[in-house]
């Protein structure tokens, strides 16, 4: 029998090889390769910062203030006296344009000075200043004008006075015992209309007048044509207040400044104190168009009784 030679190298691989299993059961424990080391992440790359783009600075249109009556309420709704029942007529009210206020708020508490009060009168127009901030109204047409230093000035008619604040401009008429004021430019409660008490309930009463309304008012019922009388001022959506003595409406400003008598002796004139400010009142009633629009403005209207207190004419 032969005996093949094996090397010792061999045999020793062989009984490592054969123990392993026992060395297993011998530790009590599992026998595992080692594993393959971890993959390293894969980096992730933030994007670059990218500058800001500029914005572009944003305009703010600030609209001048324009009065807008939101204290109104009615004082008696069941019989004639007097009151501000407010009527709706498409988007506003006429009634919008005025406000009741108390009648210690017709005067400012200072004292005015200063003698820049303005007053012209048309052909005819009986007026006169009485001091340097009074205007008296007898009959006919004036337009007055007011500006600082003078705190306000007053213009007294038979069926009412009004304050006048500075920097405002009214045109007042008082034809056939008839109250007419178209407040051009006087914002807020700069125009103060305080009626005797023939021409409401028996009391007096103090109202603000809106720049671009008008106010007629009377002893007696207005007619339509007192209302939209036939002076070339176009009207839209007036309103009847007080059993029908008076009535608010809102007028086209530039209507007035292009037909009215005065405005154009003004224009014409040598005073360029005057003509600035009917400069003035024609920026004014570019920002009133803007404001309120063109539309629905009609000039004169028909005769006829005035329709009920709180109800519209046209």
């Amino acid at each position: 029998m032969k005996i093949q030679k094996v090397s010792i190298f061999a045999i020793a691989s062989g009984l490592l090889l054969a123990s392993l299993p026992v060395m297993a059961a011998n530790t009590g424990g599992t026998f595992s390769l080692p594993s393959a080391p971890a993959a390293a992440p894969t980096p992730v790359f933030a994007p670059a910062p990218t500058a800001p783009t500029p914005q572009a600075a944003s305009v703010v249109i600030v609209q001048p203030q324009v009065f807008v009556n939101d204290q109104v309420q009615p004082k008696d709704t069941t019989s004639n006296a007097f009151m501000l029942k407010t009527p709706t007529t498409g988007s506003s009210s006429a009634l919008n344009g005025v406000q009741e206020l108390p009648d210690t708020s017709f005067l400012p508490n200072k004292r005015s000075h200063g003698d820049n009060v303005l007053a012209f009168g048309d052909a005819g127009t009986k007026f006169a200043k009485t001091s340097s901030t009074t205007v008296k109204l007898e009959e006919g047409t004036i337009l007055v004008s007011v500006r600082t230093p003078t705190n306000f000035a007053t213009i007294n008619t038979p069926d009412g006075d009004i304050a006048l604040s500075a920097n405002s401009d009214i045109l007042v008429s008082f034809i056939g015992d008839v109250l007419k004021v178209n407040n051009i430019s006087a914002q807020g409660t700069r125009c103060r209309i305080k009626l005797h008490p023939g021409v409401m309930d028996g009391k007096a009463h103090t109202l603000a007048l809106g720049a671009g309304f008008e106010l007629t008012a009377s002893d007696h019922q207005l007619q339509n044509g007192q209302i939209a009388a036939p002076d070339g001022i176009a009207r839209r959506g007036s309103a009847t207040i007080a059993a029908g003595n008076v009535a608010v409406s809102q007028f086209w400003v530039n209507s007035l400044l292009a037909s009215n008598p005065i405005i154009a002796t003004v224009i014409t004139g040598d005073n360029r104190d005057a003509t600035h400010r009917v400069d003035q009142m024609c920026k004014i009633a570019s920002v009133l168009d803007y404001i309120y629009g063109t539309d629905g403005y009609k000039s004169a209207g028909s005769a006829g009784v005035a329709a009920t207190p709180g109800a519209i004419t046209h």
